[in-house]
């Protein structure tokens, strides 16, 4: 008896982990709204949180998801680390269609960008969700502009 979903919104003053496959099937309006926004692919593991697992043994497998993002971007990593990888995914896919959007600087998560030996990108399937430029697929908290209206007009010179 309950409403039928229309989409979902994720929503955190920091950093959103998403791992592995995400609004890959039964696609709905989904977003992240966070400091910053990591991805972890269908192999990460929380063990390999651990000391005994080096940094660079922690080895992604293929991807896919499909969300706006709405995340802080690190000045010093660009679009390259927005968002951001904690494994190695060399030749590997992250499938990505959705939309970013970049909040500033992130005010809490805000470390050095890269590590030597560690991060390799992955292969970057990505593109823009078209479904997005239908305001009813949306997803929930969506910035929405309506109209643009002039009310006054100054011209201003310089000497």
């Amino acid at each position: 008896g309950a409403p039928a979903i229309n989409g979902l919104t994720i929503v955190s003053n920091q950093a959103v982990y998403v791992q592995g496959d995400y609004n890959s099937g039964d696609w709905k309006p989904a977003s992240f709204l966070a400091d910053s926004l990591n991805v972890l692919s269908n192999a990460w593991t929380d063990s390999w949180e651990s000391a005994s697992v080096g940094l660079g043994d922690r080895i992604a497998s293929e991807t896919t998801i499909n969300a706006a993002f709405f995340a802080g971007t690190d000045v010093s990593g660009g679009l390259e680390n927005y968002p951001r990888f904690h494994e190695k995914w060399s030749g590997k896919a992250l499938n990505y269609l959705g939309s970013f959007v970049s909040l500033d600087t992130p005010r809490h998560v805000d470390g050095a960008w890269g590590q030597s030996g560690v991060y390799s990108a992955p292969r970057r399937n990505w593109g823009y969700d078209l479904r997005f430029n239908n305001a009813a697929n949306l997803p929930p908290l969506s910035p929405r502009f309506v109209y643009l209206k002039q009310d006054l007009f100054v011209r201003h010179y310089e000497l």
